[in-house]
């Protein structure tokens, strides 16, 4: 090819630009003009790529410094402060921002001073601490044990009144105070004891069922070998529209153990429902609840119970519930025992 200044060569367009074409390049150690193809250029500056010097004249990873910021498209890594990154993202030293730094995974340590900006930190494994830990509440697992702060106002000098309506109270909603009692067992884990069940039963409901033993339902399954259950209260809560009615006082209904009907656990008798729905009341002066709590199987404790039985609720007759009644609700405290950790 005879000698051409560069300015009259032809142009060559992008597209046709070979790996093995050839550049014209100064040499400035050497003093010299020299070639490179165009594949050599391209790996020599997309291999190593660093911007940052002391030395406002000196070439990227010049040896006058490190390099500030290096990009290696080579492996699609960016360093800062970092010669050779390791991941997308490399940096020696501390990272200060205004916003927010998001990450599916932050491995390391996490320090933060007295402030609020820590909202979640996922699920730990485990969490060590040299000194307090003060929350508002404390859940050891989505469907695990919550605590919360109390504040009890029960407290009273003299003959002082106090409000019977403590906070941490069940929220509202059908159901919600049915509870359990914790307790510590022998090896220092906390569990369940004395548990609360409920049932809402319709006057229809009620006065559908057959009467004796016969048309008993089961409120409880029966536990398993080996195991009792044991009710210890049974709270009857009546919703009510006074009319005046009675109903027929030699009809009762009952609690008792499957297997094991001699022995009552709870009787609600129809003396007790004329109490609640009748009694010292009329139309317009009336209420709509009342409640009767049948403890004798609690407080008495003269019954005897049978392994692997059931619990049920039946009526002693056909005679039918006094129509004031829309519905009665069952609410149960119970314990299971179990033979082999009695």
């Amino acid at each position: 090819m005879a000698d051409k200044k560069i300015s009259d060569l032809t142009g060559l367009s992008a597209a046709d630009v070979a790996v093995a074409d050839i550049i014209p390049i100064v040499d400035v150690t050497a003093g010299a003009t020299k070639g490179i193809t165009y594949g050599s250029l391209y790996s020599a500056i997309t291999s190593d790529f660093s911007i940052g010097s002391t030395a406002p004249d000196s070439p990227p990873n010049s040896p006058y410094s490190a390099p500030v910021f290096k990009v290696d498209t080579l492996t699609e890594r960016v360093g800062i402060n970092k010669a050779t990154p390791s991941e997308a993202l490399d940096v020696d030293g501390n990272i200060s921002a205004s916003g927010s730094i998001t990450g599916a995974t932050l491995a390391g340590t996490l320090s933060t001073g007295a402030q609020p900006n820590i909202t979640s930190v996922g699920t730990l494994t485990s969490l060590s601490v040299s000194g307090s830990i003060n929350a508002a509440s404390l859940v050891a697992s989505v469907t695990g044990i919550s605590f919360s702060n109390y504040t009890s106002t029960a407290t009273a000098t003299g003959l002082t009144s106090i409000n019977p309506n403590q906070n941490n109270v069940p929220a509202d909603g059908v159901g919600n105070d049915t509870t359990t009692d914790l307790a510590v067992d022998q090896t220092g884990n906390v569990v369940r004891t004395t548990q609360e069940a409920t049932w809402l039963l319709t006057r229809a409901q009620i006065d559908g069922l057959a009467a004796g033993n016969s048309g008993a339902v089961t409120l409880i399954n029966a536990p398993g070998a080996n195991k009792f259950v044991l009710v210890e209260k049974a709270t009857f809560l009546i919703n009510y529209v006074w009319n005046g009615g009675n109903m027929n006082s030699g009809q009762s209904y009952n609690i008792q153990q499957d297997g094991n009907r001699t022995n009552n656990i709870a009787i609600l008798p129809a003396a007790k429902i004329l109490d609640i729905v009748k009694e010292g009341q009329s139309s317009g002066n009336s209420d709509t609840y009342g409640i009767y709590e049948a403890d004798n199987g609690y407080s008495i404790l003269n019954r005897t119970y049978k392994p692997d039985k059931a619990i049920t609720f039946s009526k002693n007759s056909a005679l039918i519930l006094a129509t004031a009644v829309s519905t009665i609700t069952i609410k149960i405290r119970y314990r299971v025992y179990d033979v082999a950790s009695f």
